[in-house]
């Protein structure tokens, strides 16, 4: 393994739970050029990052930077767990496990959530899939995002109308919509909220935390704006305090998307959070139960590349 340096921003969290109008977050900057998929409750982030050899999946652990190996467009460190294993997907398209430096091919196609215990969970030939003790168990049509240590696992199914699901000891349980046609789970905690995004019955996609049986909108930044493609906002990460990160879209002169974090009932944007100002944080993928937080920022103006 070879140790580059990458550019990545981790927001961490600094007085307790609560929100304010004080500033939360102090920011650490990881490196330049990359983007951060996942964190553990140790602070170990990984994601992806580039370098003059190409795109490659990193592992940020102890103030270094570490590449995992291989090269490749889609190449990418999606999840982690506290051991600091690391899912994601190879060069040559394959679903993947990195431990310790070694990479153990799980097959076509893409590896999103890893839990304690080593399970992954992703998608294989279009469907949603479990890898646990060397077995794949196929859960249908669609996409498996994320997988808590219950081993209880959420993504979205095709064959229940694309809607979020969550599955638990066997048992599939569709989480339904916010009054809208469809929706997405991304991200689970250890108590089984799920956290993705619905269409509503205006048409436009909120994100959502789904708990205690109940898909409760959580809204977003500002006014959807009538470009976004219909998107307002999506919820990409959860901790065990039921915090949830993501992406809200919001009009300005230009479409801009921007990091929040939804915690007490309330979605604030991180931008009004850290204690230095960057170049708009573009969205936030993860959060773990410290409350670290990854998040990405815009495009580079001369590389092209995000800053996170």
């Amino acid at each position: 393994m070879r140790i580059r340096s990458c550019f990545l921003l981790a927001l961490s969290f600094a007085w307790g739970h609560g929100l304010s109008a004080d500033v939360l977050y102090s920011a650490t900057d990881l490196g330049f050029p990359s983007y951060g998929n996942g964190i553990n409750n140790a602070g170990q982030v990984t994601g992806h990052a580039y370098s003059d050899t190409g795109r490659y999946a990193f592992l940020y652990s102890n103030g270094q930077v570490i590449d995992l190996g291989g090269r490749g467009n889609g190449i990418s460190g999606n999840g982690i767990n506290n051991a600091g294993q690391v899912t994601g997907i190879s060069g040559d398209g394959h679903a993947v496990i990195w431990t310790n430096g070694q990479m153990m091919d799980l097959g076509p196609r893409t590896g999103n959530g890893i839990n304690d215990a080593g399970q992954v969970t992703g998608t294989s030939g279009g469907h949603a899939v479990i890898w646990t003790n060397g077995q794949m168990i196929d859960l249908g049509p669609g996409s498996g995002n994320g997988i808590n240590n219950a081993g209880q696992v959420t993504g979205y199914l095709t064959d229940i109308g694309r809607h979020a699901f969550l599955y638990s000891n066997g048992q599939m349980t569709d989480l339904g919509t916010l009054a809208g046609r469809f929706s997405y789970g991304l991200g689970i905690n250890d108590a089984g909220q799920v956290t993705g995004y619905s269409d509503t019955a205006n048409g436009y996609a909120h994100a959502f935390l789904y708990s205690s049986g109940q898909m409760i909108d959580l809204g977003t930044l500002g006014p959807c704006p009538r470009f976004a493609s219909g998107f307002c906002s999506v919820g990409l990460g959860i901790n065990n305090a039921g915090q949830v990160v993501g992406v809200s879209y919001r009009e300005t002169f230009n479409l801009h998307t921007y990091a929040f974090l939804y915690s007490d009932g309330q979605m604030k944007e991180l931008d009004n959070l850290t204690d230095r100002a960057f170049d708009n944080l573009r969205g936030a993928t993860a959060i773990n139960d410290g409350g670290q937080i990854v998040a990405n920022s815009g495009r580079h103006r001369l590389s092209g590349h995000s800053r996170a």
